[in-house]
């Protein structure tokens, strides 16, 4: 069984900003920088609208770096009293990147800023036309993932479509180019988008989150058996028993797809994240649980979760801590 190593005392509530005790909520996203781990963090404030209806406005947004166990470079505030923006932090390796976006309004309202190494410099979109992008106020942002050097997001499009896309660096601008359109995906399901950067596979891990559809039994058969050869499909059980269609972590590492999901045990009852990792051999189509223990005083729906490019999962709550472990190393036991 795997166990996490604690690299830090103290939790992210220990990186936020000074405007943090004006504020209700809080979240964070992780991603590997360099030899460090960069979180931004934004605060939302829930203000009522007609009705009951309540909307999210983001009031700060701050960037926060662990390096070596130690909370560094905290308090950059990057905005400040924008409304109904989401937050989103990806980086082109050694040149940091961060994006904003409007969840209502999608791509017209996508904003990207770059650390020159004293503050956060604003850089122009560019938009290559491809199809249905004349479209894109319509569609709102669902999922990024940044792998092997390119940053690969989604958008959801007519008809239960995803538009995959692609962001290129050129000097102070960002160029958003078409790359690919799922025409059959069912429409919910985007959060799979962040662990793959190639149209096959993220087309293989969509349907994994509809195992007991005719869509997806058709999409298993047609990639794991027509384009690998393998004559056994991933609906051999166990499923993870997750509900909320899907995980809410996931990362790719040479063909094994590491996630963590929701888990409720009664229909009444609120999910809440499931204290284990379970991955999916992409070659064989099956499941396997990691066996991970997860730190009893870890509060998984009050953390993040970040992984870089060897394996390297990351763990941060609110107020416990920091911890970390290797997925591949984890894995490579459980088969033995």
């Amino acid at each position: 069984m795997g166990r996490f190593q604690k690299i830090c005392a103290t939790g992210i509530s220990a990186s936020l900003c000074y405007q943090c005790d004006k504020l209700s909520r809080v979240v964070y996203h992780c991603e590997p920088w360099d030899d460090s781990w960069l979180f931004f963090g934004v605060k939302l404030v829930d203000e009522s609208l007609a009705g009951s209806m309540k909307q999210s406005i983001l009031q700060c947004g701050c960037v926060s770096i662990l390096h070596k166990g130690s909370w560094v470079h905290k308090h950059f505030l990057v905005h400040k009293q924008t409304e109904q923006e989401r937050e989103l932090v990806l980086h082109f390796g050694s040149d940091l990147l961060l994006l904003l976006y409007n969840s209502l309004h999608g791509l017209e309202f996508l904003n990207a800023y770059q650390w020159d190494g004293s503050c956060w410099k604003h850089l122009s979109i560019r938009m290559v036309q491809g199809p249905d992008t004349k479209n894109k106020r319509e569609r709102s942002v669902v999922a990024a993932s940044c792998q092997d050097g390119a940053i690969l997001f989604s958008c959801n499009g007519e008809n239960g479509a995803i538009d995959l896309f692609t962001l290129e660096l050129h000097g102070e601008c960002v160029e958003i180019k078409y790359y690919y359109t799922f025409r059959r995906c069912p429409s919910r399901n985007y959060r799979l988008l962040r662990a793959a950067a190639d149209a096959e596979t993220v087309k293989a891990l969509i349907a994994t989150c509809y195992p007991n559809t005719r869509w997806a039994r058709d999409e298993i058969t047609e990639f794991f058996i027509e384009e690998r050869g393998v004559k056994h499909s991933m609906l051999e059980k166990p499923f993870p028993p997750w509900d909320y269609n899907g995980p809410y972590f996931d990362a790719l590492y040479n063909k094994m797809w590491f996630m963590i999901g929701y888990k409720a045990t009664s229909a009444s009852e609120r999910a809440t994240l499931d204290k284990s990792v379970w991955y999916l051999d992409l070659d064989k189509g099956i499941y396997r649980n990691l066996n991970l223990e997860f730190p009893p005083a870890l509060s998984l729906n009050e953390a993040t979760f970040g992984a870089d490019n060897s394996g390297n999962l990351i763990v941060a709550d609110l107020h416990t801590g920091v911890y970390q472990v290797n997925l591949i190393v984890c894995a490579a036991k459980n088969k033995l």
